[in-house]
């Protein structure tokens, strides 16, 4: 049974690839190689393609197609799988689990195979985010489910169809499903993509790259806090700051910390450095600033101090995914 949720990648990167390519282009074998090295399974691709005759002539929108009916057949094998097991079950914890996983199955699978009339309609990008949004969450809702439930007997072969390490997982789709699961998907996502190795990266080298753009906002944060503690003329905002420009210099030293605790810890004692010795510097001070409403604390520092927290956030909701 080739892997679902890996040929969803595969299609993702398919798509990519017809938007950068000219659609009368003729395709060979070189073509279908140069193609498939752009997706997560090069092998699983070639594969896929080389399953149907009309790739010998197709161009890339024709080789997304037949990608696409690559996902659509094991996606509909997967949901069959599942269904079969769901009402034949004795197991009654594993009949409940699956009561939530079959009906995501088959939504899956008809969501791949709508992608390929959006592709003839509307294009790529629209396929990517039929894909992305509609398909993707539904795989990766079972997936999360099954590891919560360790202690139901999910059988392997259930398991290794819906279940791809997060190593292969390295395209916008990646990006766009781990951002999905922290408050702000729109600031991750702007986060990640500022660095070229997110293009690369598997979670935990998109952890540590969050990580790295949440040093660098706390560093901003100190920088311009101890600046207008020195410069300012105002007494009650020179002693409201004294209270904080050295804890966002802490909290900035503990988010750069935390890369170190990923690195050689692991996610545990990142999201510790994050939750006990990085945030509550941040909390004081925000709450300091509403207790202190007389005070004129410049919206630039308090809008610094919200990026902060929020970064805070995403690394913990990216640390979610280990």
């Amino acid at each position: 049974m080739v892997n679902f949720r890996l040929c969803l990648f595969t299609i993702s990167s398919i798509t990519l690839t017809f938007t950068l390519q000219p659609f009368h282009l003729l395709s060979d074998e070189a073509m279908i190689i140069n193609v498939c090295d752009k997706t997560p399974d090069p092998s699983l691709c070639q594969t896929c393609l080389n399953s149907d005759p009309k790739s010998k002539t197709a161009d890339v929108r024709g080789l997304a197609m037949i990608s696409i009916t690559c996902g659509t057949r094991d996606a509909d094998k997967l949901y069959n799988d599942t269904y079969n097991l769901y009402t034949s079950t004795n197991d009654t914890a594993l009949h409940n689990l699956l009561d939530n996983c079959w009906t995501r199955f088959i939504g899956a699978r008809d969501g791949i195979n709508g992608a390929g009339r959006v592709l003839r309609d509307q294009g790529s990008d629209a396929t990517k985010l039929t894909i992305t949004r509609n398909v993707i969450p539904m795989i990766t809702f079972c997936s999360d489910l099954f590891k919560k439930n360790p202690e139901v007997a999910v059988p392997k072969y259930i398991i290794d169809e819906t279940n791809v390490p997060f190593h292969v997982m390295s395209d916008e789709a990646m990006i766009i499903n781990v951002c999905s699961k922290t408050p702000n998907p729109s600031l991750c996502q702007t986060c990640l993509h500022g660095d070229p190795k997110s293009a690369t990266a598997d979670v935990k080298g998109l952890a540590t790259i969050s990580i790295t753009c949440g040093t660098r906002d706390a560093d901003k944060l100190y920088t311009d806090t101890d600046n207008l503690y020195t410069n300012t003329k105002d007494p009650a905002l020179h002693n409201l700051l004294d209270n904080c420009w050295w804890r966002f210099l802490g909290a900035r030293d503990n988010i750069d910390s935390a890369g170190r605790m990923l690195s050689d810890k692991g996610s545990d004692a990142a999201k510790l450095a994050i939750t006990r010795d990085a945030m509550p510097m941040i909390t004081y001070c925000s709450d300091l600033f509403k207790k202190s409403p007389t005070v004129a604390v410049p919206k630039n520092i308090t809008d610094e101090m919200n990026v902060v927290s929020t970064d805070c956030q995403i690394i913990l909701g990216i640390l979610s995914n280990f």
